[in-house]
């Protein structure tokens, strides 16, 4: 069954390494059928790294100076097309 819905983690104001830790503690629990929403004021480059080395999808988009990195398991082959529209909806 496909969860429709994205979990969003908004991190913008939280200091380093919180947004880190926080959106690494939301993925721990989370499940194949999730899409988790990463939302921060910069690009975390640290996070792509532990990502491919968790064999985990994502991708980032930037509006305005704000950055929506999605994170799904390869498994979910929904997630794309759930992302794209979200991306559509907040341009």
């Amino acid at each position: 069954m496909m969860n429709k819905d994205i979990i969003y983690v908004d991190v913008r104001e939280l200091p380093a390494p919180e947004p880190l830790n926080k959106v690494l503690e939301v993925l721990d629990a989370s499940h194949t059928d999730d899409v988790i929403c990463m939302i921060h004021r910069q690009n975390p480059r640290l996070l792509f790294d532990i990502l491919k080395n968790r064999d985990l999808c994502f991708k980032v988009s930037e509006k305005s100076e704000q950055f929506s990195i999605y994170i799904w398991h390869p498994q979910n082959l929904s997630a794309p097309e759930l992302i794209e529209r979200d991306v559509a909806r907040v341009r």
